[in-house]
């Protein structure tokens, strides 16, 4: 851990210097506007550094419970991020205008920066545009941070989706499906962002709710006053739900076996209490004007280092002949991993990705980090006949904000072929 720390802050540090010698390049030291610059680049580091070291005495130094002090530690992340991901962006044009200095090294006799008259030059032309650009990249890239931090979390966007199966029963001929994903109930320091969101799920009107894990982070007591709000939702054919890799109590410390069974104990009342259904390796049949479809859902199921408790022969046992089925299975992983070589699942519902909380998402182009882990991440994919719809979240966990990826809520419409 103290190895993995120092690494962290020599990486840091590295960003910080050769960002700052683009600085002192572009407004040279001894200049008016020169000293101004380099006094508030190390005072905002300056105060990054208080912040954290104010931030984790007031943690450790006042009474609150653990999922709290859990969620504070994320301002600590987002307070790093917003510092030096700005760095990074202005240290990747430095590295920039140091190649095209170094390209003309080559291809000129007289040394980079040094005239023939021996005098240091002015910074030409071309570099002063290189850095001036990478400037105001790097205040664009400060101002999206900062909005992802604040009001971007909780700009909660309407996914729709029309999805066309030549075997969806007559009857749920466009169905609505509401789907969402991920809450991660401590996360949030009040209930008013979580109260919209609720909102919007129900002015939706779906036939039915359908949620694919981690309600929490890590404990049953982050979300208890977030019960009344909850307790509004409503669809005529219910609230469905499965557990997540956070539900499940992994990233905790547990004394002993009963301890972590109490845990999960109070987990599924929370669940029942907010009105859900919660599905542990098993199904449910939707009936409607004599047709039918079967909601299987099964405990989180991942590739390592995630949990494989999901159980899906034990999910659709009895179940295997029913005319359309619809899995909810937190982590994407398991679509490709059992559900596509195994069964023959119509439709699966996932989460997990999160989107990474940060890329691009629109229309007619996504893209994420998480595309480098996740094959499936954010919205529709199919193989043959087979379908994944992946949400990417309703909350956020580690960094306090989302960047490009907004919080979604989805409404996927059933429909036969014209």
């Amino acid at each position: 851990m103290v190895i993995r720390l120092l690494l962290i802050l020599v990486f840091l540090a590295i960003i910080d210097i050769y960002a700052f010698r683009g600085i002192h390049h572009l407004l040279p030291r001894g200049s008016r506007p020169g000293r101004i610059a380099t006094r508030l680049y190390w005072l905002v580091d300056g105060i990054l550094v208080l912040f954290i070291l104010a931030w984790l005495y007031f943690i450790r130094n006042t009474e609150i419970p653990d999922y709290v002090t859990y969620r504070r530690f994320f301002y600590i992340a987002g307070g790093v991020m917003l510092v030096f991901l700005p760095k990074v962006v202005f240290m990747l044009f430095v590295a920039l205008n140091d190649l095209k200095s170094l390209l003309v090294r080559v291809f000129q006799s007289a040394p980079a920066g040094i005239s023939r008259t021996g005098k240091t030059p002015q910074l030409p032309v071309g570099s002063r545009i290189i850095l001036i650009a990478g400037l105001f990249m790097s205040l664009t890239a400060f101002g999206v941070i900062l909005h992802g931090m604040t009001l971007g979390r909780y700009h909660f966007r309407v996914e729709h989706e029309t999805i066309v199966f030549d075997h969806l029963p007559a009857a749920f001929d466009g169905y609505r499906i509401i789907h969402f994903s991920d809450t991660h109930l401590g996360s949030y320091p009040g209930t008013g962002a979580v109260n919209k969101g609720v909102g919007m799920i129900n002015d939706l009107d779906g036939d039915i709710i359908l949620f694919t894990g981690d309600l929490i982070n890590n404990r049953p007591a982050e979300a208890r006053h977030f019960i009344p709000i909850f307790e509004r939702l409503n669809a005529p054919d219910g609230l469905y739900a499965v557990l997540g890799n956070h539900d499940l109590g992994d990233y905790r410390r547990w004394s002993t076996i009963e301890k972590k069974s109490v845990n999960m104990d109070a987990l599924t009342k929370l669940y029942n209490d907010m009105g859900f259904t919660l599905l542990r390796n098993e199904h449910r049949f939707i009936q409607r004007e004599g047709d039918s479809l079967l909601v299987a859902g099964v405990d989180n199921w991942g590739l390592p280092p995630f949990s494989q408790y999901g159980d899906l022969s034990l999910a659709l046992k009895s179940g295997e002949e029913a005319p359309f089925q619809i899995l909810l299975t937190h982590d994407p992983s398991h679509w490709r991993a059992e559900v596509i070589p195994d069964t023959d699942i119509d439709l699966t519902l996932s989460g997990h990705t999160h989107g990474m909380q940060f890329g691009i998402s629109t229309r007619r182009f996504q893209w994420s980090p998480a595309a480098w882990v996740y094959p499936e991440w954010n919205g529709l994919y199919h193989e043959g006949e087979q379908k994944i719809y992946v949400n990417r979240g309703f909350g956020f966990l580690s960094f306090p904000g989302r960047i490009g990826m907004p919080p979604e809520i989805t409404v996927l419409t059933l429909r036969k072929p014209n």
